[in-house]
């Protein structure tokens, strides 16, 4: 198992309500929550769902700068200045390759 599978299966309290506040400051837990996508075809599933929650996020990212800042840097064990620097599309795809992630997200 990679290291983000373990990270996504043993998500700490302290990172979800890191999580939780930028998904509240963002104001997109409606839109997240509305997203459904079943075809039966888990790949394209999880395709078609990375599309549209990236699309979701990335629109609203400027609201919680700051905050998101501090949940990579928490999540992926690095300081603010290197969580500033990640590739936010690659973070994004990284996730969406590990098995379990959409299901996580929905």
């Amino acid at each position: 198992m990679d290291e983000l599978a373990k990270k996504i299966k043993n998500l700490d309290v302290q990172t979800a309500i890191k999580l939780t506040q930028i998904i509240d400051k963002m104001g997109i837990k409606d839109e997240i929550v509305a997203l459904d996508i079943e075809t039966g075809n888990s790949e394209h599933d999880n395709q078609e769902l990375a599309k549209k929650l990236f699309s979701i996020v990335i629109s609203k990212l400027y609201l919680a700068e700051n905050e998101l800042y501090e949940f990579i840097a928490q999540y992926k064990n690095i300081s603010v200045e290197e969580a500033k620097k990640v590739n936010v599309i690659e973070l994004i795809k990284d996730v969406f390759k590990t098995e379990g992630a959409a299901d996580f997200l929905a």
